[in-house]
């Protein structure tokens, strides 16, 4: 498996991120240019589908199988999360003690600006947390962590579901419990079902050093213990760092990411148990694998549970026959997941477009400090993130294509990940079934492969039936060649309609369908353009007999 970022030092990687959040400039009446920034799973407020009461079956066994749910679980197995409970973690420390998997470690980031839904400052700051390299919960489990005494919320790996949970931890009054989210509306950012995957640094976490200095100035004037002396110390590092670049040669060793290291006092400072200074970036470069490895647990298991031949697919998850994966070299072009997990990521005080080595325009001075702390200002008198609609992660265009190579995400050691010893056996799709099996399909089970009926708004699940994968079709066609041609020309026409398109332009779905909506349509397109001419064949064919 590759490294994202190898190219980069620690000193240019920034880190992955959930969400998306801006900036404003020197001047406080100019914003600054956004930004995007990690943060946990969006939730939707509408739609918590827990209430008090008698338990949920399906509730109770997904809760059971998610990641989150088997960790608090091992402490007490009786324990009732989906209802009001104090065995759920309540602070950064209790947070890092499940995560660390016996490594007495974490990765993690503090972020000051975030788009999630409670409003983030350099008073209250993001804490998202992922377990390291070394625990068996690897990729599988991100907690965002608000500031003060509110929500948590959390991305969750589900074994029994192949799929990533998302919600949250609501907290009241001391007491805490598991809500599920209406994931349509996570994946209207979330587009490959998984955290965000950025393209480059994540310039609005306390890694950008501009920022650090800004996070501890802002506490060291509100008199939080420590935060005087730290202050003083990252005030001569700025000073210390802009001196050092202007010097021939420059002197390296006053580099403010070298000083950092040198001084233990500062490097293992921290906020609420957390340890946010991160002096090497080997945190960061921790929290973007972990980031990574997550989004190869989407990737493995929607390419196995897509696969044509699902008695391959069975024999790769569960006997290990990863030899049969070269026997499916293009399956990878239908996956959604695959498609654009990269946001473009811009530089805070500049606004200029980030790339690997443009670093130069986040080196820390006492400018950038200022025009961190005028927009601190300015978002808190507003008391929101203003993002532009066009670097929203809602937007298509704000993502890059993915441009690791698909097979990266179906080695060995990520099948290993996938499909655990512990975990459920991989179980073949009735959709996908072997070549020359019976295939029966109706309007309603071709529309309930998305419209599952378990969410208001569900984004496409195509569990049953996949209408993008063309393989799907070709074995319909031949089984049912009426039927199928029906079916293929009223889901053309629901996709390129304007006035009914399918998935309705305004909901959560269609956002996440833009990015394959384009050779999607071009695959039906020909697919009905073919059984057309092969319609008209067989009706010249059977007019000839009829006349002999």
């Amino acid at each position: 498996m590759i490294v994202i970022f190898r190219s980069m030092v620690p000193a240019t990687l920034f880190v992955a991120s959930l969400v998306a959040a801006n900036s404003s400039s020197r001047n406080a009446a100019v914003e600054l240019p956004p930004v995007p920034s990690p943060a946990a799973a969006t939730v939707s407020q509408e739609s918590r589908p827990l209430v008090d009461g008698a338990p949920d079956p399906a509730l109770e066994r997904r809760i059971q199988n998610s990641t989150l749910g088997r960790l608090l679980l091992s402490e007490s197995k009786d324990a009732d999360l989906l209802q009001w409970n104090s065995l759920i973690p309540s602070t950064i420390p209790e947070w890092i003690e499940l995560l660390d998997g016996g490594t007495d470690s974490v990765s993690g980031l503090l972020i000051p600006f975030s788009m999630a839904p409670q409003f983030t400052s350099l008073e209250s700051p993001r804490i998202v947390l992922t377990a390291p390299e070394g625990s068996p919960e690897r990729g599988r489990l991100f907690v965002g962590v608000p500031g003060e005494d509110a929500d948590v919320e959390f991305i969750s790996w589900n074994a029994d579901r192949l799929a990533f949970d998302f919600g949250t931890i609501e907290t009241r009054e001391g007491m805490r419990r598991v809500s599920f989210a209406n994931e349509a509306s996570c994946f209207a950012c979330h587009r490959t079902r998984s955290p965000i995957f950025p393209e480059a640094s994540w310039d609005n976490t306390a890694l950008n050093r501009s920022v650090l200095a800004a996070f501890v100035e802002h506490h060291a004037e509100q008199d939080r213990p420590g935060f005087k002396q730290l202050d003083q110390k990252l005030q001569t590092m700025v000073d210390r760092d802009e001196q050092a670049r202007v010097q021939t040669p420059p002197a390296l060793e006053n580099f403010i990411d070298n000083q950092l290291v040198s001084d233990e006092s500062v490097s293992t400072a921290t906020f609420k148990g957390f340890p946010f200074v991160d002096a090497d970036a080997m945190q960061a470069f921790d929290f973007n694998q972990a980031i990574f490895d997550a989004h190869s647990l989407v990737v493995s298991a929607d390419w196995l549970q897509t696969l044509p031949n699902q008695a391959d697919a069975a024999r790769i998850a569960n006997d290990g026959e990863t030899d049969r994966i070269n026997d499916h070299p293009f399956h990878y072009e239908s996956l959604a997941t695959l498609k654009s997990p990269y946001l473009v990521n811009f530089n805070m005080p500049s606004g200029k477009v980030n790339t690997a080595g443009s670093l130069t325009d986040v080196i820390p001075t006492q400018d950038h400090v200022r025009a961190i702390r005028d927009y601190d200002s300015a978002a808190k008198a507003k008391g929101e993130h203003v993002l532009p609609d066009q670097h929203r992660p809602t937007y298509s265009g704000a993502f890059l294509f993915n441009h690791v190579p698909w097979d990266d995400y179906l080695t060995d050691e990520v099948l290993r990940r996938t499909f655990r010893q512990s975990d459920p056996a991989y179980e073949p799709r009735a959709s996908a079934s072997v070549p020359g099996q019976a295939h029966h399909i109706s309007h309603d089970t071709l529309c309930s492969s998305c419209h599952n009926g378990e969410q208001r708004s569900p984004a496409p699940d195509f569990s049953s039936f996949n209408p993008l994968i063309e393989d799907n079709w070709t074995r319909l066609l031949e089984a049912n060649p009426k039927e199928g041609r029906e079916l293929l020309n009223d889901v053309l026409r629901r996709v390129r309609s304007t006035s009914a398109p399918m998935p309705p332009a305004d909901s959560d779905a269609a956002r996440s369908f833009e990015v394959f909506r384009p050779t999607s349509t071009l695959m039906l397109q020909t697919l009905v353009e073919r059984y057309e001419v092969e319609k008209a064949l067989e009706e010249i064919q059977q007019g000839l007999s009829g006349e002999e």
